[in-house]
């Protein structure tokens, strides 16, 4: 089960969360839910690869990747890598969580998408339209990053989107930040990952998640996505 903390002060995160749409709340998990996470995250090897081909979102999976031979895999990073250089793409460990997925999965989408949970980031965030989410495990690997952007979608309407980082002892030097910028491109400030903590920002914020440098000790692992309006 996801046991919530239940010290969290909902009225001073709600103060901060509209002082710039966006606040970081920290042991947002009792403990012992919040190392089950971290655990099956680690330990798991059915993340997809997620990138952008020609344009276009893509998935690799480990199968497929075995299957390709290195001059195709580094023809296929260098694509990657010249996108990137555009500001365009990504290249992240991806798992959708579904009906097949480990029970610890199952319980964090469950608390994710249960009513109480959906009314406490209404109330945090003002949009009273929010009903649903969607939800996704991510492991970033070493190279692996998201060039900037937004999230809003032209078909999804997300309102808020999320991060419920499990990563002990970041170092800020290995990379992997969520970094803000302003509308101009010109950064403002980052995040780093930590470990139990709920990033909750709009989806109109521009962001990326910084290059993981091979210098990091370990994954950086989370599960995000968006909380949705019908």
């Amino acid at each position: 089960m996801i046991e919530l903390n239940p010290t969290l002060n909902t009225e001073a995160i709600t103060q901060e969360y509209r002082t710039d749409n966006r606040v970081m709340i920290n042991d947002i998990f009792q403990p012992q839910s919040a190392m089950q996470a971290q655990e099956i995250l680690m330990t798991s090897d059915a993340f997809d690869y997620a990138y952008v081909k020609e344009g276009k979102p893509a998935i690799l999976t480990p199968a497929e990747s075995a299957q390709m031979t290195p001059q195709q895999q580094h023809q296929m990073r260098k694509e990657i890598l010249e996108q990137a250089s555009q500001g365009i793409g990504y290249l992240y460990g991806r798992q959708a969580i579904g009906v097949q997925s480990d029970e610890r999965f199952l319980a964090i989408k469950h608390w994710l998408g249960d009513r109480a949970t959906l009314d406490m980031v209404k109330a945090i965030t003002g949009h009273q339209d929010i009903s649903k989410v969607s939800v996704q495990a991510t492991k970033y690997m070493h190279g692996h990053f998201l060039t900037r952007h937004n999230d809003i979608h032209p078909t999804e309407k997300r309102r808020v989107s999320f991060e419920l980082n499990f990563s002990h002892d970041w170092h800020p030097d290995w990379g992997g930040l969520l970094q803000f910028y302003e509308q101009s491109g010109k950064p403002r400030d980052a995040w780093a990952p930590g470990f139990n903590t709920l990033a909750l920002y709009d989806a109109q914020h521009i962001q990326s998640v910084t290059y993981l440098a091979p210098l990091a000790r370990y994954p950086r692992v989370a599960i995000s996505g968006w909380f949705l309006a019908d």
